[in-house]
């Protein structure tokens, strides 16, 4: 018995046969209001996906420039969605990418070009901080143990 169902079936019991379909327009929409956020958070994540070495994407930049939407909502939706916040994930994103490239380019790349190239800007110092949080070393120490 899903969910609808259920919550009909005890409003029958009850003998309040009027408020059913209240009922069951509220669970309707509470399902629309599930699909629809999902379809924004897909949106979001694309987005993360697309311009993660765009060094000024962020939580606000998507909302106000890019879906029109209020910021604190979006990232509530977000937290709610993935179990992160929206930079938590940017940042994962970025440092995910860092490492497949890390580990797949021979060249004897630096710090600095990687924070540049992932998203970071011209903050090399704030990449290795992220860097090692997320995988629990340096961006150098990574490189040596990937070669």
């Amino acid at each position: 018995m899903n969910n609808l169902e259920h919550v009909v079936s005890r409003a029958r019991d009850s003998g309040s046969r009027r408020s059913a379909p209240v009922i069951r327009l509220r669970v309707f929409r509470e399902e629309k209001d599930s699909v629809k956020q999902s379809a924004i958070v897909s949106s979001m994540l694309e987005l993360v996906h697309n311009h993660y070495a765009d060094a000024d994407l962020s939580l606000n930049t998507v909302a106000r420039h890019m879906l029109y939407m209020n910021p604190d909502y979006l990232g509530k939706m977000f937290k709610k969605d993935t179990g992160l916040n929206f930079s938590q994930y940017l940042n994962q994103y970025r440092i995910r990418q860092a490492c497949s490239y890390i580990q797949q380019e021979d060249e004897d790349v630096r710090i600095f070009e990687l924070a540049e190239w992932f998203g970071f800007g011209g903050n090399s110092g704030y990449f290795s901080q992220v860097f090692k949080r997320w995988t629990g070393m340096t961006p150098s120490h990574y490189k040596r143990r990937a070669r």
